[in-house]
């Protein structure tokens, strides 16, 4: 889902007058109770998955391994 919503909003393209906006995003995966077993850790793995999809090129879908 998270990669659908993605590229969904990539292929959005808006006009100011004189330019095109385009969006990207990047996101961070972490399920519960795979990747951790409380709020707290979950919580943090996907903020670490989402800087890594961050640090390595941005609007991409990293989950926590």
């Amino acid at each position: 889902r998270a990669e659908n919503l993605r590229k969904t909003l990539e292929d959005l393209q808006f006009n100011d007058g004189e330019k095109q906006i385009r969006l990207t995003a990047s996101f961070g995966i972490a399920t519960y109770p795979h990747h951790a077993q409380n709020i707290d850790d979950l919580l943090s793995r996907a903020d670490q998955a989402l800087y890594l999809s961050k640090q390595s090129g941005r609007n991409k879908v990293t989950t926590w391994q």
